[in-house]
């Protein structure tokens, strides 16, 4: 590195002699970078972990330049190397140190909003018009300091309060990040007594404050007790039971130790009174706690937010998934929360009108019973309390950026989740932290956070492969990537990832029909980066090969069939071939998922040329696009027919609701493999949803005028349609809308 700091000695020199001054202020870049970022970024961040001076004439030309280069460091995501960096002035400077890195992470606290620079020194062609997003709202954002900064953009969900009845024992259970937390502080802020006076200024202009809607006697009329569990943080596995169990005691006294203080007055005690209160047993200090609530007259209002945290925060450290004793251990910790807090509650349920939990793993998937004496129920009326809607997610968005946006490019980018599958009429919502990613993402800003931070340490955790079909490994996700979408096993092996986790987690979600497939695109891409590795082990001859969509199109006479059809009817049949040893029923791939399988791939010329087509179902993307290297749209169709259809069309005696066996769709399979395609056009296939039986060439023959047809037929074959030579490329993008090709 000696020339690096030859080089780094030479442009201070350089510098010095350019701009000296009579008043001279010299900054080093060890921690800012040079002022010019814009033109020659790689550059700089060679140079940026030497000492290099950036010369500015005066205080006022140190404030704008400091702002300009903290800004484009961190809009080009160039973090400097760390360090103490020292300031020379010959006046004095106004800044002695450059942002933290907690500054900097929290970019989007309008508390530590910095001034933003002036035109003139920030004005260049990768910054958008006007920049709103350093006010998005933080991590640890409640009700009432989304309302103090209105800058920071708040989505009204009041209006789910109005629909809860004058007594309830809900449970909400939500990914993480997804907006428990706001909402139960709303809910806190709503009901208590010692919040009344503040109501009009908590709750002016939302739903709830409406005179016609809003009944004045519900509100403020309860002690309420808020435990947050995500307060306890679990930082290793090797934490001793003892010591966790230690942490949460101590957690769950001293906020009952508050909740006597602020209502001292209500409960008639002093604050000596209410220190002894709590210096006793658990069990003991609730029992005194109800009896005093009872004693005056008033009732509580109690929310538990995160009552798994405890769990979830050790679930990150845990190396070994697939194993009995780490199951135990968060059952471990979980009767521990169970034995401070949850059991001493359900003996003053009598003074416990309104009761309010939430979470994001099920009892279920923790093996835990805690929580059935509570007798908690998911209430309908909450199913739009977390989450934005599309509509609520454009109105936040739109907030923040002066542009138009793609609402289909939105959707599938932050995933619609549907947490209510049996019933028709819910509306899918939006992930929240996903929606503010998407913002900063358009704005060109920076990610500091993750939403699937957890999700990303699992998946480095899971099995390449199991026998037990209904383990989570990452062979099964690349698996329902292929098919699209899966139905939740009725049974599942005593482990901490099963499938019902990763629904509980966000990974997955439920689509219209009621299966479950990937939530959205950033859990996509996670995925996928384990996809060459799948495709050395299960596809070893498909290595090497460049490909690209121009292998649609025979470049020489005997180029029939292309060989990017051949790859794909390969990893088709083989994924056939794993298909059938899934659970029942077989779960069958798709030309959707294998298309979005081979076209990922590291060595695919298209894959950051193409958009997903597997994150709804396959009927919403029947034709994708891919995006040429000169900026047009090439169209491709894509269709399958399942082998379950051209089983049925096959046996016409048999009542169509008859599922086939196992053994009857690999015989089939098996001949459709060995068929030649001018006998496989002949084959007749039941269509279940029309209720129809048509020849299979003739799905190839109602291919759009200039766009090629891919038809995966019965997961053992790949047949291209239209004429090869009449296939056309759309000019621009407003030619054609990525997903809603009509």
């Amino acid at each position: 590195m000696l020339w690096l700091d030859c080089l780094a000695f030479l442009v201070g020199c350089l510098s010095n002699c350019a701009f000296q001054a009579t008043s001279v202020a010299w900054v080093t870049s060890r921690d800012l970078m040079k002022k010019t970022m814009t033109s020659d970024v790689e550059f700089d961040w060679m140079i940026s972990m030497h000492d290099t001076h950036v010369p500015v004439a005066s205080d006022d030309d140190f404030d704008d330049e400091y702002d300009f280069i903290f800004e484009e460091k961190t809009n080009h995501g160039i973090h400097a190397a760390g360090g103490e960096t020292a300031v020379f002035c010959n006046q004095p400077a106004k800044r002695s140190l450059p942002p933290s890195d907690d500054e900097i992470s929290s970019q989007g606290d309008p508390k530590r909003a910095r001034r933003s620079p002036s035109p003139s020194s920030f004005n260049t062609p990768d910054t958008p018009p006007s920049d709103k997003t350093h006010n998005l709202p933080g991590f640890f954002y409640d009700f009432l300091a989304l309302r103090e900064h209105p800058e920071s953009g708040y989505v009204d969900k009041t209006q789910c309060i109005l629909r809860f009845p004058d007594t309830f024992r809900c449970i909400l259970l939500r990914p993480p990040r997804f907006g428990k937390t706001a909402f139960l502080s709303t809910l806190n802020q709503y009901h208590d007594l010692a919040e009344a006076g503040r109501f009009d200024q908590a709750f002016q202009s939302l739903v709830v404050h409406d005179p016609s809607l809003s009944v004045p006697w519900r509100r403020n009329q309860h002690l309420t007790l808020s435990f947050c569990f995500s307060k306890i943080k679990v930082y290793s596995m090797l934490s001793d039971l003892n010591e966790i169990s230690s942490e949460i005691k101590s957690f769950v006294v001293s906020t009952v130790c508050y909740f006597l203080t602020k209502y001292a007055e209500e409960l008639q005690i002093s604050s000596r009174d209410a220190k002894e209160l709590v210096e006793c047993d658990i069990s003991d200090m609730f029992a005194n706690l109800f009896n005093l609530v009872r004693a005056s007259g008033y009732t509580m209002f109690v929310s538990v937010d995160d009552y798994d945290a405890p769990a979830l925060c050790s679930l990150a450290y845990i190396e070994h998934l697939i194993t009995l004793e780490s199951l135990a251990y968060l059952q471990g910790i979980m009767r521990v929360v169970d034995t401070y807090l949850l059991e001493p509650l359900s003996e003053g349920l009598d003074v416990i009108p309104k009761l309010f939990v939430t979470g994001t793993l099920s009892p279920q998937s923790l093996g835990f019973e805690g929580l059935k004496k509570l007798n908690l129920v998911a209430d309908p009326n909450m199913q739009l309390s977390c989450g934005f809607t599309t509509e609520e997610a454009v109105k936040f968005a739109t907030f923040f950026l002066d542009q138009p946006l793609n609402i289909t490019e939105m959707q599938r980018t932050c995933g619609l989740s549907i947490f209510s599958p049996s019933d028709p009429l819910t509306e899918p919502v939006l992930h929240p932290q996903e929606i503010i990613h998407y913002i900063q993402k358009v704005a060109r800003k920076p990610i500091y956070s993750e939403s699937f931070s957890l999700w990303s340490s699992l998946l480095e955790q899971l099995p390449r492969d199991s026998h037990a079909c209904d383990v989570v490994t990452t062979s099964g996700l690349i698996d329902l990537i292929a098919a699209g979408s899966m139905a939740l096993p009725a049974h599942e092996t005593d482990t901490i990832v099963s499938w019902s986790t990763l629904y509980d987690l966000g990974v997955l979600t439920y689509d219209c029909e009621g299966r479950l497939r990937i939530a959205n695109d950033t859990i996509l891409t996670s995925i996928l980066q384990h996809i060459d590795s799948f495709f050395c082990i299960h596809y070893n001859n498909t290595h090497g090969l460049a490909f690209h969509y121009t292998y649609l199109y025979p470049m020489e006479a005997e180029e029939d069939p292309p060989v990017f059809l051949t790859v794909l009817s390969e990893v088709l049949q083989g994924q056939m071939h794993r298909a059938f040893h899934t659970y029942p029923p077989v779960v069958e791939p798709n030309m959707h998922g294998i298309f979005e399988l081979v076209m990922r791939r590291a060595d695919s010329c298209s894959r950051k040329d193409i958009d997903s087509s597997v994150l709804s179902p396959p009927q919403d993307i029947p034709i994708v696009s891919i995006r040429h290297v000169c900026g047009k749209l090439m169209r491709i169709s894509l269709k399958t027919l399942s082998l379950r259809g051209l089983w049925h069309a096959g046996n016409l005696t048999v009542d169509g609701d008859d599922e086939p066996s196992v053994h009857a769709l690999r015989a089939l399979h098996e001949e459709l493999v060995q068929e030649s395609e001018e006998s496989l056009k002949q084959r007749p296939y039941y269509s279940f949803d029309e209720g129809t039986t048509t020849l299979v060439g003739s799905f190839l023959d109602t291919a759009e005028p200039g766009v090629p047809i891919l038809l995966a037929i019965g997961g053992a074959r790949v047949l291209i349609g239209g004429r090869t030579e009449d296939y056309t490329i759309a000019e621009t993008e407003e030619d054609y809308d990525l997903f809603n090709l009509d």
